[in-house]
């Protein structure tokens, strides 16, 4: 956490300050439909379901899901705007067995906070339509969150759960169309692949280590507001 601190505390020493001396201001959110890699964390599953003594199944295996993103970027020439972005998704995995003795269930819940500085290059501008090309430097904070219910009919109950927490950094480069709405307010489309530089692992004394690999297309779509709308001349 110390990390992921000192990492928002230097991002906001070069970015805001910038942010005061430039005369236009984007504040964006978006919707985002997220593919993940997560190698590690479907071998875990998997072996959990080896392990087990009856047939159970997955039900869920850590399928794309949908986030939310937020941006504040601040132009600071005709070419370029510089600021943060903030992005949270989830995802997770479900193994699951029920016949007349019983029932297993093992869920396993990831979250993801990943926060960064962002650059974009503004390769088209006019007043209705705009193009940019952006690249995103982010630290991952991961959560993972996981139980499991074992019941044996008619009265034997056992439960287990654990949280755990891990640190990753990760590029996010993208490429992004903003169409105009009405007056200084746009909608916006973008396609990207966010790419772990790397990641710390799970860790606790039953389980073996994981790392959760974020790593996948991000597809969105979302609403921007600029303040002090300047329209550059070419």
């Amino acid at each position: 956490m110390k990390t992921i601190f000192g990492f928002i505390f230097v991002v906001g020493i070069i970015v805001f300050p910038i942010g005061n001396a430039c005369s236009q201001t984007k504040v964006q959110i978006s919707a985002l439909y997220s593919s993940f890699y997560l190698n590690d964390i479907r071998k875990s599953q998997q072996n959990r379901l080896n392990y087990l003594p009856f047939e159970a199944k997955i039900v869920d295996d850590f399928p794309p899901y949908w986030g939310i993103k937020g941006k504040l970027l601040f132009q600071i020439n005709n070419t370029l705007n510089i600021g943060v972005t903030e992005f949270l998704t989830s995802t997770g995995g479900r193994i699951s067995y029920q016949d007349y003795s019983g029932s297993f269930l093992f869920d396993q819940n990831l979250i993801l906070n990943s926060l960064g500085g962002t650059i974009e290059a503004i390769v088209h501008k006019q007043e209705v339509l705009s193009i940019y090309f952006g690249i995103s430097l982010n630290a991952d904070y991961s959560i993972y969150d996981f139980s499991s219910e074992l019941i044996v009919l008619p009265d034997y109950q056992e439960t287990e759960k654990q949280k755990l927490s891990a640190f990753g950094m990760s590029i996010w480069p993208y490429l992004e169309l903003d169409q105009k709405l009405i007056e200084n307010v746009f909608v916006n489309f973008a396609i990207g692949y966010q790419q772990k530089l790397f990641i710390s692992e799970f860790k606790n004394d039953t389980y073996m280590a994981v790392a959760a690999d974020w790593s996948g297309i991000r597809a969105e779509i979302g609403i921007s507001y600029i303040f002090n709308a300047q329209l550059n001349s070419d």
